[in-house]
């Protein structure tokens, strides 16, 4: 009786362990929140899955203006995503492990999520 016990502790303590480890995973392979270039730190994209699947992209110019865009995002297969808007016209992205990379004016940035919530800001035009 007291092998059943053990064993069946056993067999759930491994579901836990499998359980959470799934739970990690599928989560870091939904993209949402804010992101931050590693090159730049002005330039953040933010992914709003709850409100419509809508993205921003803030920058500075070459004039050091801030500037932002906006567009959608989708979920082609498993982790790639596609996103548009006035400056990003049906880029895939790969999403894996917090992170993506991304090319911006011919540099590749990699953005690494700084938060899960998403970030609006709101600029002077």
């Amino acid at each position: 009786m007291r092998r059943k016990r053990i064993l069946v502790c056993f067999i759930i303590a491994l579901l836990s362990i499998y359980a959470s480890h799934f739970f990690i995973n599928s989560n870091s392979s939904i993209l949402n929140g804010t992101y931050s270039s590693n090159l730049d730190s002005f330039m953040i994209m933010s992914f709003d899955k709850s409100n419509d699947n809508v993205f921003y992209f803030y920058f500075v110019d070459n004039n050091s203006q801030q500037k932002s865009d906006q567009g959608n995002f989708y979920l082609k297969n498993r982790n790639t995503y596609v996103i548009n808007s006035s400056i990003f016209i049906n880029e895939k992205i790969h999403y894996q492990n917090n992170e993506f990379t991304i090319t911006v004016n011919g540099v590749r940035h990699t953005f690494k999520k700084t938060n899960n919530t998403p970030t609006v800001l709101i600029l002077n035009p």
